[in-house]
C-alpha cells in the first residue's frame, strides 16, 4: 500500500509497505479520507512532539473496516468508521484515575505508532465508532478535532449567559465557534488575522486583529485556538474577574503572565488536550448534520500530491482552511 512517511523535519516521503493486519483488539481501516492538522504541520517544522521516525504521519481519519482482528465484536468488515487517534495504557496511575486521555504512556497515531496518512492503518477497536453511510469520509475525518474542541469548550464552561470569545481563525478556532453556536453560548466572539478564514466562523462578530480590530470585553470564557505567547496575556486582559482563559493550541514560547492579576480578579488559566471519552459525541453531531462540518474542508489531494496539500495547509490561510487527503480513486 501507498503511505506518507514523515522522515525529518522538513522531509516527507511517499513509500510502499505491506499492509499491516489488525491484531487482538484491532482494526484495519481502508482509508476514506485523512485530513492534515496543524499539529502535524507543526511537527513537520520542527520536530514539538518528539515522533518516533520514520513513521507513518497523520493521525486525523476515517474509512470503512477491512479486517477484524481476534476477539473484536461489535464490527463487521464494511462498516463505516470513525477513528480517535489516542490509545491509552489504561495502566498508569494517570489511566487509572479516570484520565485516560493524559494516559502517561500514550500511544498516538503518527508519533508513535502508524498513522492515517496510508491506505489502510490500524486502530484500535476501543477507538473506533461506526457511522451512518450518510455521513460523507471527509467530516467523518473531523471526528477527533470535534471530540478536542467539545473538551476545549467543557473546561471553558460556557453557557447561554456566557461571553465566550475565541482566540484563533484556524480550523479548531472555526470548529469551536460551530459547536459552541450548537450548544447556544450567549455571545460568541472569533478574532485571528484572515478575513477568508473568519468567515467560516459561526459567530455573533468577528474581528480581523491584523486590521486594526478591536476586541471588546470582558468576557467570562475565552479559548486560545493559536499558540501564540503575546495571545496568552491578551486574553488574560480581556477576561471578566473569574473569568476562564482556555489554553487549547501549543504554545512553545516563553510566556510572561501577570499573576498579580490573576490573583487579583481570581482568573483561572486551564488547559485542554486530547478528550475525555468525547468520541460518541463527536459522531452523533456529525451524523446529525455532517454538512455543518464538511464545509471546513477547502482543499483536496490525492496522497500522491502531499507537497501541495502541506504547502496549502501551512502556508496559504488566505484561501485555505482544512485540508484533506481523498482515496476514493482506488479501484
Amino acid at each position: 500500500m501507498k503511505a506518507l512517511e514523515f522522515q525529518g523535519i522538513g522531509r516527507l516521503g511517499l513509500v510502499e509497505v505491506p499492509v499491516p493486519r489488525p491484531g487482538p483488539g484491532q482494526l484495519l481501516v481502508r482509508t476514506g479520507a485523512a485530513v492534515i492538522c496543524t499539529s502535524d504541520v507543526n511537527e513537520l517544522r520542527t520536530g514539538i512532539f518528539g515522533a518516533s521516525l520514520p513513521i507513518i504521519f497523520g493521525h486525523e481519519g476515517a474509512g470503512t473496516v477491512a479486517e477484524v482482528g481476534p476477539d473484536v465484536r461489535g464490527f463487521d468488515v464494511g462498516d463505516r468508521v470513525a477513528t480517535h487517534p489516542v490509545h491509552s495504557c489504561h495502566d498508569c496511575e494517570n489511566c487509572r484515575a479516570g484520565m485516560e486521555h493524559l494516559c502517561a504512556r500514550m500511544r498516538h497515531f503518527g508519533l508513535n505508532m502508524p498513522g492515517t496518512f496510508a491506505e489502510y492503518y490500524i486502530v484500535g477497536a476501543e477507538r473506533a465508532r461506526k457511522a451512518p453511510a450518510t455521513v460523507p469520509f471527509e467530516p467523518l475525518a473531523l471526528a477527533e478535532p470535534i471530540s478536542v474542541c467539545l473538551q476545549a469548550l467543557a473546561q471553558a464552561r460556557a453557557n447561554e449567559r456566557s461571553r465566550l470569545l475565541i482566540l484563533g481563525d484556524g480550523p479548531f478556532g472555526i470548529l469551536i465557534s460551530i459547536l459552541a453556536r450548537s450548544m447556544k453560548v450567549g455571545r460568541i466572539v472569533a478574532a485571528g488575522s484572515h478575513d477568508f478564514r473568519l468567515r467560516f466562523a459561526d459567530a455573533d462578530e468577528t474581528v480581523n486583529i491584523r486590521k486594526g480590530g478591536e476586541l471588546k470585553g470582558p468576557f467570562e470564557a475565552i479559548i486560545l485556538a493559536v499558540g501564540n505567547a503575546a495571545a496568552v496575556q491578551q486574553g488574560l486582559a480581556l477576561l471578566r474577574p473569574k473569568g476562564r482563559l482556555v489554553i487549547f493550541s501549543a504554545v512553545n514560547d516563553p510566556t510572561p503572565i501577570d499573576l498579580l492579576s490573576v490573583h487579583i480578579r481570581e482568573l483561572e488559566i486551564v488547559g485542554a488536550c486530547n478528550d475525555q471519552d468525547l468520541l460518541d459525541e463527536a459522531v452523533r453531531r456529525l451524523s446529525d448534520n455532517p454538512a455543518t462540518f464538511a464545509r471546513i474542508i477547502t482543499h483536496r489531494f490525492l496522497l500522491e500530491r502531499y507537497s501541495e496539500a502541506f504547502d496549502m495547509a501551512a502556508n496559504h490561510h488566505n484561501s485555505a482552511l482544512k485540508v484533506a487527503f481523498t482515496f476514493d480513486s482506488r479501484p
